[in-house]
């Protein structure tokens, strides 16, 4: 074994150990559901270092190919290395954010977040929410997005002209998932019902798990977050983890055409680890194989900001959208290949190297750890309601950040940010309502 190898292991070692500590503190503490503990774990830990020892199996030849196989091992140690420079720069941000004088700042608004959340969770505004989707859909479906139920992002992909049709129908239906549970929690139960079943089937019509369990998850997250303090929730998390798991892989074997759900229990384990679920660490290396190492310099953040601009208009986003960019890099297609996820810390090293790494990770350290605050500092037993409706404030935003740090999906950062808006909107206007019966004479 190469000394290069070695020192790599135990650098591993080390990191696991440490994680791992933080695990137990936080499983101590009653803490190990919150916003900062699930997006470490989903974003970090679970693609970045869980994945790590596995990467090196030749059973990732089942996903890659011979060839990117042999070629990516080459870079294994390479991205390793910036996965632990971007996670000590969170881990730093973070600290940067604990300090109490940063801890009130930016509250209002993201109070102003929670309160467009309630207002959206409306029963009247969510069946006008439902009626547009509806209106979508059916468009889709005479432009023949649906010749089979469940593949309107492969159809999507072939048609590029109709690709923004898809892209904000998709778009909003994390959201729209979420809030309809979120309702169900507020004791809207028949609407409710209906609301996330249309949302599940619309999302199933993609053929991606995301859009399906991206709205469902910051929910469920947003839920144990303010049951932290109950007995046996961690267990609980753990068994929901599993479930949500199967599905994932069970979604993507009917994409294949498996309809057996047995078939995909008896090869869950080899999907998780050598799959496409948790890819981000072997992608990147992937994409390091055939790069030319020319840095980007924010041409694929750029690419994202502007993603709300037509291509016809502009071809900034068809150049080099970060999708575009990574399936040029492996030399594959667009047109039949969505791109390469390089984890949370890869577009920021192809733009700007290890500077990007480290300023991107201490930024996204810095968010995450003040929404987690936010969050901790609204759970109250007298009022779950109110402290669900904070928490998953807190969730929502933290979806909105994974945009940030990976600009392939910008294009919902826009669509949630717009949602927000108008939920606060929405608040605004009866707060107004409220003060005008209070005070007559401002009538």
């Amino acid at each position: 074994m190469k000394i290069e190898s070695v020192l790599f292991s135990i650098l591993w070692i080390v990191a696991i150990l440490y994680f791992l500590t933080w695990f137990v503190v936080i499983i101590i503490k009653r803490q190990a559901i919150t916003v900062l503990s699930t997006s470490i774990v989903m974003n970090i830990f679970i693609p970045l270092f869980l994945m790590y020892p596995f990467t090196f199996s030749s059973m990732n030849i089942a996903a890659t190919g011979s060839y990117a196989y042999s070629a990516y091992l080459d870079h294994i140690h390479e991205v390793f290395l910036i996965s632990l420079i971007g996670t000590a720069s969170v881990a730093i941000g973070a600290l940067f954010a604990k300090q109490r004088s940063y801890l009130s700042k930016g509250n209002t608004a993201l109070k102003n977040v929670s309160q467009a959340i309630l207002e959206l969770s409306r029963t009247k505004v969510l069946a006008t929410y439902m009626f547009i989707l509806c209106l979508i859909f059916l468009l889709m479906y005479y432009l023949g997005f649906f010749v089979e139920i469940y593949n309107g992002r492969e159809f999507a992909m072939t048609n590029p002209t109709l690709r923004p049709i898809s892209n904000l129908f998709y778009s909003l239906l994390p959201l729209f998932i979420c809030l309809s549970l979120f309702s169900f929690y507020s004791g809207n139960k028949k609407s409710s019902v209906l609301f996330f079943l249309v949302g599940i089937f619309f999302s199933f019509t993609s053929g991606t798990r995301a859009a399906i369990f991206t709205g469902i998850l910051m929910y469920l997250f947003a839920v144990l977050n303010v049951r932290s303090g109950k007995k046996n929730n961690l267990i609980k998390s753990i068994v929901i983890g599993f479930l949500f798991v199967f599905l994932a892989i069970y979604i993507g074997d009917i994409r294949d055409h498996q309809f057996n759900p047995l078939v995909s229990l008896s090869q869950l384990t080899i999907k998780i680890l050598y799959g496409n679920n948790f890819s981000d660490l072997r992608d990147f290396a992937w994409v390091l194989s055939g790069w030319d190492k020319e840095f980007l310099y924010g041409k694929t953040e750029l690419a994202g900001i502007m993603s709300f601009i037509p291509s016809s208009v502009s071809s900034l986003r068809d150049e080099w959208g970060l999708g575009e960019v990574t399936t040029r890099i492996i030399g594959y297609s667009s047109d039949t290949h969505p791109g390469l996820r390089p984890g949370i810390f890869g577009e920021a090293f192809l733009n700007f190297g290890y500077v990007g790494v480290v300023s991107f990770g201490f930024i996204y350290g810095f968010a995450i750890y003040k929404l987690h605050r936010f969050a901790q500092d609204s759970l109250s037993e007298n009022d779950r309601k109110d402290s669900l409706k904070n928490v998953l404030a807190a969730q929502v935003l933290c979806n909105m950040l994974i945009n940030v740090m990976i600009t392939a999906g910008f294009f919902s950062f826009y669509i949630m940010l717009f949602l927000i808006f108008v939920g606060f909107l929405l608040f605004k206007r009866k707060y107004h309502q409220r003060i005008n019966l209070n005070n007559p004479s401002r009538r």
